[in-house]
């Protein structure tokens, strides 16, 4: 949403959603492969990561009129 905001083009923002989230599920395959982590847990804990971390960027407010 901020790249759409900030006038940038529809392929730059589909592009950015979809690096971040192949990076969260680099993310997640590690904690699982590496730390053993057991992959509904882990899938648990990097959602209310992820959860948090919209909500640092929004401020809390809800994003309308995409």
């Amino acid at each position: 949403t901020q790249l759409l905001e900030s006038r940038q083009s529809l392929g730059a923002s589909v592009a950015g959603a979809m690096l971040a989230g192949a990076a969260w599920g680099l993310l997640n395959s590690a904690l699982i492969t590496l730390l053993k982590v057991s992959p509904f847990i882990a899938t648990l804990g990097t959602m209310g990561a992820a959860r948090g971390v919209t909500l640092v960027i929004t401020n809390g407010m809800p994003v309308v009129n995409l």
